[in-house]
């Protein structure tokens, strides 16, 4: 019962690989929170680690792990939580 919020700043030079990781976090059926930002109610550590490490990115994706967010009924929609 926790949200996974994955979260990168990624340099221009890296263009290619920020939207190789925007593509499979879509796949993964993560919901985009920010422009950078996006969550997901299930653990998905691993997985992104991986492909962020893939990609080159790794050292600028970060994954919050957090108990809750305000006003979070359309998350809870979104993923069929509710």
């Amino acid at each position: 019962k926790k949200w996974r919020l994955v979260m990168f700043d990624i340099p221009m030079k890296f263009t290619k690989a920020r939207e190789a990781l925007r593509y499979h976090l879509k796949a993964l059926n993560f919901l985009q929170f920010q422009k950078s930002a996006w969550i997901y109610p299930y653990p998905c550590e691993d997985e992104i680690i991986y492909i962020a490490d893939f990609f080159g990115i790794g050292k600028f994706v970060e994954i919050l792990v957090i108990d809750s967010i305000t006003r979070d009924d359309k998350f809870k929609k979104y993923f069929h939580l509710s």
